[in-house]
Order: C-alpha cells, then sequence, then structure tokens
C-alpha cells in the first residue's frame, strides 16, 4: 500500500470506536485461545458470555465442513475444532455481527456476506485439499476480502453511492472506479484495518491483495487463493459484492497453485455442498430485494 493509500485509509477508519479495533469479548478470546495453559472449559466459559456467538460456533462445528452433527455443547464444540479454528470462526463470526447494517440503497447484507462466507469457504476448501495452507487463515482472508468495501460505505456513504451508479452506468469495475476516484481501493483499505486489528499478516496479504495477487511482498500463495476464490464465487454468482462484472483472473495465479480444470470441479461440487450451512450459521437474515 502507498503512504497515500495508507493514509487514506486511517482517515476512514479514524476514531471510530466500533471500527479502530475488534470487540473487548474477541480480544479476551483470542488472547486465551493463543495461551498454551488454557483449558476447554476456561474457553467454553469465554464463549458462553456472548449468546450470539455462542449459537452461531455451535451451528459452525455441527455443519458438515466441520465435521456434521451430534455437537451440543460448547466444549464438544472447542474438542471437535481445536483452539486454532476456534480462534479463526470466533473472529469470522465477530467481523459479521459488526458489519451487519447497511443502508440497503448502498448493499444489501445479506447478499454481501453470501459472497464472502463462500469466497472464505472456496478459499478454504481450496487450501485444505490441493495446496497444503492453513484453512483457517484462507477461510478468514476470504470472508474478509472484501470488508473494505464496508469500511467505505459506513464512513463515507456519498462516495460510495456515487462509486456504485458510476460502475453501474459504465460497466467499470468497482476497485478500477475507486482507484481512479480515490487513489486506493477496497483491499488497500481492508488490509490496513486488519493490520489495526492486528490479525495475522496472512490475512491481511490474502485481503490486500486479493485483485493482484502477484504483487504481494510475502504469502503470495494466499493473495493467489483469495484471488481465484473471489473470481470462482463472482462466476457463480453467490450473493453479491456489489461489483457488475467478474474481477479480471491473473493466470499467473492459477499456474503458481497449480489448480486444474478437474480440481475446479470438484472446489465447485464441495463449495455447493457446504455453502448453505455455513452461510445459515454466519449470516443474518434479511429481506432480499
Amino acid at each position: 500500500m502507498s503512504k497515500s493509500s495508507a493514509l487514506l485509509a486511517k482517515l476512514l477508519i479514524g476514531d471510530n470506536p466500533k471500527i479502530a479495533s475488534l470487540p473487548s469479548a474477541y480480544t479476551q478470546l483470542s488472547k486465551l485461545l493463543e495461551q498454551p495453559t488454557s483449558s476447554v472449559s476456561q474457553v467454553a466459559k469465554a464463549v458462553g458470555t456472548d449468546p450470539a456467538l455462542t449459537i452461531q460456533l455451535l451451528r459452525l462445528a455441527n455443519s458438515a465442513v466441520y465435521g456434521g452433527r451430534s455437537i451440543h455443547t460448547i466444549n464438544q464444540a472447542i474438542s471437535r475444532l481445536g483452539f486454532a479454528r476456534m480462534r479463526e470462526l470466533a473472529l469470522a463470526s465477530t467481523v459479521v455481527r459488526m458489519f451487519r447494517f447497511m443502508p440497503e440503497h448502498l448493499l444489501n447484507m445479506e447478499l454481501f456476506w453470501r459472497h464472502s462466507v463462500a469466497t472464505g469457504l472456496c478459499a478454504q476448501i481450496l487450501g485444505k485439499h490441493h495446496l497444503g495452507l492453513s484453512t483457517e487463515s484462507l477461510f478468514v482472508a476470504g470472508l474478509l476480502h472484501d470488508i473494505g468495501s464496508l469500511l467505505i460505505c459506513t464512513q463515507e456513504p456519498k462516495i460510495a453511492r456515487n462509486l456504485l451508479i458510476q460502475t453501474q452506468n459504465s460497466g467499470e469495475l468497482l476497485h478500477h472506479a475507486e482507484r481512479r476516484i480515490l487513489g486506493t481501493d477496497h483491499a488497500d483499505i481492508g488490509a490496513e484495518l486488519l493490520a489495526r486489528w492486528k490479525v495475522p499478516k496472512g490475512h491481511q496479504i490474502g485481503v490486500g491483495f486479493h485483485h493482484r495477487p502477484m504483487e504481494a511482498p510475502t504469502q503470495v500463495k494466499i493473495a493467489c487463493v483469495v484471488h481465484l476464490a473471489d473470481i470462482i464465487v463472482s462466476g457463480l454468482s453467490f450473493g453479491s459484492n456489489g461489483e457488475q462484472l467478474v474481477p479480471n483472473l491473473d493466470e499467473r495465479a492459477i499456474k503458481m497453485l497449480g489448480v486444474t480444470p478437474s480440481m475446479l470441479l470438484k472446489v465447485i461440487d464441495e463449495l455447493n455442498a457446504g455453502y448453505e450451512e455455513v452461510t445459515a450459521a454466519l449470516v443474518p437474515k434479511t429481506k432480499v430485494a
């Protein structure tokens, strides 16, 4: 990110306590999950202080993606998922709830998060079965890849509306219009927000470079996976992030990952199989126009 882009991102984030840092409940839980001496019962007690998070994590633990039915308590969920995956899913759940409201004329939040969840799940499937990468990091990076768009909408709604109108009329890609008008785009802004939140570098790379993966300074494969997952999900029309077109594919990313057509078909099959359950666990229902 350039200095001017970083400055704009910081101005967008500002000193809004609801955006500039993650909720204290998640922060405390994350610290507990990072401590090797923490017990399952301690973590379960911490999760139990947030009823909404408890429900989401139980639904996720019971989804086919994470092992199927039979989980009834948070203790069982933690045992099935493990501390690392629990921390990532708690982060995902927390962020979705932080940005659950948005004026309908800017973004339909249910459709936005359906697109985001599908991208995270697609990235996870790619990493798990074909690339040997951390599936937890890929899921969260994919889920949050467009979070910069939410920041623009919440902090500068008039600019966000203008961008949407311009891209609808011109057929220009949204992130191209953002760079032309703002001097940066939602990917850069999202990465700056994640840096503020002090989430792992891999998440920041996946978000910040999902439109230009080969420019990532490190962890290029993560950027490539999120890039490819976003394009697959956009092409299949899972939800909507406000973009009118499918983003351009960087074919170098395909070559770096070694993805084949047969591999893509398997990924899409798994995505279709797990998408609705994971979405139902994470995405709040709204009226879809």
